[in-house]
């Protein structure tokens, strides 16, 4: 019985002797909190409108993020693929740069736009509709890591070359509009403020017509018709 009284103390004297040792004991260190990072983000506009020729497009890389980063900002290193509205591949260069440039800070929240020049990256030789997806990959600078950006995607409609007449038509246009804000006229060619019936002097309520307003300020201002006169379509 004596033995089984000292054995039951003994037991009873760790419990309590483990609890004041852990009641004791440091606590265990919290992890550390995430640190700070940069986040690049590629923007671009979802749609683009061309003419099918030269065609630049500006895209901005974005530090989204809450630390300085600092990387190569360089166009040459969008990386740029594409498709046709049949989903065939577009012959699209990697591209070309002389060397490496300095590196830049880019702050939380910063942005920087760069411009690329489609006709030097992918060869886009009929009018159409382009799927165009962008990354931007910079490399290792200065003991920092690489920085990868995107990808994004861009819808590119490419509409044919205007023709003659039609390039004669928008240079008269221009010319008519300068000529209204040159001489403080509306764009009826009357003075500002002048009130009309209907709202606009260019439908005829008895015939039901509805004048072309070009037309009209043409017949109207005969100043802005000698300014502007309709120049011979030349082919191509």
């Amino acid at each position: 019985m004596y033995g089984k009284a000292v054995s039951r103390r003994a037991a009873v004297l760790a419990v309590a002797f483990a609890a004041t040792a852990c009641a004791h004991a440091p606590p265990e260190p919290l992890s550390d909190p995430p640190f700070p990072a940069a986040k690049l983000v590629l923007r671009a506009p979802a749609r683009v409108r061309a003419v099918l020729g030269p065609t630049r497009l500006a895209v901005r890389l974005r530090n989204d993020g809450d630390r300085w980063a600092r990387l190569e900002l360089d166009p040459k290193l969008l990386q740029v693929e594409g498709r046709d509205a049949a989903g065939k591949p577009l012959l699209c260069l990697a591209p070309r740069r002389a060397g490496p440039r300095a590196p830049r800070e880019l702050g939380p929240g910063e942005e920087r736009t760069l411009v690329i020049h489609l006709e030097d990256r992918c060869a886009v030789a009929a009018p159409g509709s382009y799927l165009l997806l962008l990354r931007y990959e910079a490399p290792a600078t200065g003991g920092a890591g690489a920085w990868s950006a995107g990808p994004v995607e861009v819808r590119l409609e490419v509409a044919p070359l205007p023709t003659p007449a039609e390039e004669a038509a928008a240079r008269r246009r221009a010319c008519v509009e300068r000529e209204l804000s040159d001489r403080g006229l509306n764009a009826y060619g009357d003075p500002p403020g002048t009130v009309y019936t209907g709202g606009t002097p260019l439908f005829d309520e008895k015939t039901g017509r509805r004048e072309d307003r070009l037309d009209h300020v043409l017949a109207r201002v005969p100043a802005i018709a000698a300014a502007c006169p309709a120049t011979p379509v030349s082919a191509r």
